[in-house]
C-alpha cells in the first residue's frame, strides 16, 4: 500500500495514540525576507475514492503582500518570480517516487 511519506517529503511524525488515523492537514506560512513574496505550504491525507491506495493533498499559494506593479513589465516579472518561487517550493515537498508518477 502507498504511503504518504513515499510521494511528500514534508512529514509530521504523528503520535502512537493517532495511528491509525483518518487523516490530517498541515499548513507552513512563510514570508520570504530576501523578496517581496509569501506563501501558504499545506498538505495531508484525506481519504481515498479506491480502496487501497493513498489521497494526498498538495497546495502551494505564492502572493505578494504589496501593491503589484503597475507596468506590463514590472507585472510579468513579478509574476515570474511568484512562479519560481511555487516551482522551488514544489521540488522540495515532493519525492522522486512522486516525479516518477507525472511522466
Amino acid at each position: 500500500m502507498a504511503s504518504y511519506e513515499d510521494y511528500i517529503a514534508v512529514n509530521i511524525e504523528l503520535p502512537e495514540i493517532f495511528d491509525p488515523h483518518d487523516g490530517y492537514v498541515w499548513k507552513v506560512v512563510k514570508n520570504f525576507r530576501d523578496r517581496p513574496l509569501s506563501a501558504t505550504v499545506s498538505s495531508g491525507v484525506i481519504a481515498p475514492e479506491i480502496p487501497k491506495t493513498v489521497a494526498i493533498l498538495l497546495d502551494i499559494d505564492v502572493y505578494m503582500q504589496k501593491e503589484l506593479p503597475s507596468s506590463l513589465e514590472e507585472l510579468k516579472g513579478a509574476l515570474a518570480m511568484m512562479r519560481d518561487l511555487k516551482n522551488e517550493i514544489f521540488e522540495i515537498c515532493v519525492t522522486d517516487k512522486a516525479r516518477e508518477g507525472f511522466t
